[in-house]
């Protein structure tokens, strides 16, 4: 699917979807606690295989914006990054 923008709410669009899949939840289910969680490192994770050459990275940040703009709290796992080295 294209990459969208961040207030998009085109289905077929990743932003888009993410914010109507929030929006659809929040909707059906009031009362449940909605919680997203970005995505792991992987190997050659900045090789892009989409037309537009958005970045594994770019999802993650896509996610952690829109969940901001939706007051849903997200759990970043892409922040710890297992191939940085440790000094």
């Amino acid at each position: 699917a294209p990459f969208g923008t961040l207030e998009s709410e085109d289905i077929y669009t990743f932003c888009g979807a993410v914010n109507s899949l929030i929006k659809t939840l929040k909707h059906n289910f009031p009362n449940a606690k909605l919680i997203f969680m970005t995505p792991i490192h992987r190997v050659r994770e900045n090789q892009s295989s989409m037309p537009d050459s958005k970045k594994l990275e770019d999802y993650v940040n896509a996610i952690l914006m829109i969940c901001q703009n939706n007051n849903v709290p997200v759990i970043d796992l892409f922040k710890i990054n297992p191939y940085k080295t440790k000094k």
